[in-house]
């Protein structure tokens, strides 16, 4: 089971009620760059994930745990 670091990122963007635009504007990326990550065009940097996760507050190996627990039961 895989689930791409984009989605993840777009699940905790969504959930916090982030747009683009309000998110780039936090992380000093541009929200064109933050849609091709969120759809998997582009792989981010360790950096910018890392900014990412900080903004967001979330950790992308928790969603891996959670869904991994889920697919186990």
């Amino acid at each position: 089971m895989t689930i791409s670091v984009g989605k993840q990122i777009r699940e905790a963007r969504r959930k916090r009620n982030l747009s683009l635009a309000k998110l780039a504007e936090k992380t000093n990326i541009t929200p064109n760059h933050l849609g091709k990550i969120e759809r998997g065009e582009v792989k981010p940097s360790y950096h910018t994930i890392s900014v990412l996760c900080i903004v967001l507050q979330f950790n992308p190996l928790d969603s891996l745990l959670r869904k991994e627990k889920k697919r186990m039961k």
